[in-house]
C-alpha cells in the first residue's frame, strides 16, 4: 500500500483498491484504517457522506518508510537481474501472468499496467 500511494497519491479508497495485489477482494478500509493510525496516511474525505470517497495520501513519516521499502524492492530487482537473462525472466513473468489471470491479484496487476500506460497520469 505505501509503494502504491507513493506512486500514485493521490488515491480514493476505490482507487487503492482496483491496485491492491490481494486475494480478499478491494476493499482495503480496514488496512488504510491502521494506517492512518500509525501516521503512514492520511485520509481526507471532500463528502463526509461517502467514507468511498476518501483522498489518501502519505505522512512524512509514511513516505519515508514507502522510500525504504521502495529501496528494498529496487534490491530485490537487481538481484533478479543476476539470476537469469532478460528472456528467462521474460518467460517466468508471462507463466506469472497466466498463473494470476482471472484472479482479483491478475486484475489488479492489470490496473496497475494500464495506470503506467496511461498518457498524462
Amino acid at each position: 500500500m505505501l509503494r502504491l500511494l507513493g506512486d500514485y497519491a493521490p488515491l480514493t479508497l476505490t482507487g487503492l483498491g482496483e491496485l491492491l495485489v490481494c486475494e480478499s477482494g478491494t476493499n482495503p478500509s480496514r488496512l488504510v484504517d491502521r494506517m492512518v493510525e500509525l501516521g503512514l496516511v492520511t485520509r481526507t474525505t471532500p463528502d463526509a457522506g461517502d467514507r468511498r470517497q476518501v483522498i489518501l495520501r502519505l505522512t512524512t513519516k509514511g513516505r519515508s518508510l514507502e522510500e525504504s521499502v521502495r529501496g528494498i524492492e529496487e534490491g530485490m530487482y537487481a538481484e533478479l537481474d543476476t539470476i537469469g537473462t532478460d528472456a528467462e525472466l521474460a518467460m517466468v513473468i508471462a507463466v506469472l501472468e497466466r498463473v494470476v489471470a482471472g484472479h482479483p491479484s491478475g486484475d489488479a496487476i492489470a490496473a496497475r499496467v494500464e495506470r503506467e500506460r496511461a498518457p498524462g497520469e
